[in-house]
């Protein structure tokens, strides 16, 4: 017998956005900072209609129902994953991902002059 997977409704999420100032440092480096992680899950969104690059996580309802951050993120839409992330574990991309992020403050700190 399988248990039915709940999925909670997202909380409204007040998310601080980017300054002027950081959305034209962002831009200028190639990055798109115009969307938001709201906490909801992958099945909310499913639910609310937004597509889906990939459907392998659809057959894990456990995983769907986990939500995200709520943050104003940038990405670059050229190169949206982080390289050589690939068949890496979490341990390891939770590595890089904060070698990337002091790499990224640093440059910003250059180029915004904080």
């Amino acid at each position: 017998m399988s248990k039915a997977i709940v999925t909670p409704e997202a909380p409204k999420v007040e998310i601080t956005p980017f300054t002027q100032e950081q959305l034209e440092g962002l831009r200028k480096e190639g990055l798109l900072p115009d969307y938001n992680l709201t906490r909801q899950s992958l099945a909310a969104l499913r639910k609310d209609g937004n597509p889906f690059w990939s459907t392998w996580h659809k057959d894990y309802p456990q995983f769907e129902a986990v939500t995200s951050r709520g943050s104003a993120v940038a990405f670059n839409p050229d190169k949206p994953f982080l390289p050589g992330s690939n068949n890496k574990t979490l341990e390891q991309q939770l590595e890089m991902i904060a070698e990337y992020n002091q790499q990224l403050q640093q440059e910003f700190l250059v180029l915004w002059r904080f």
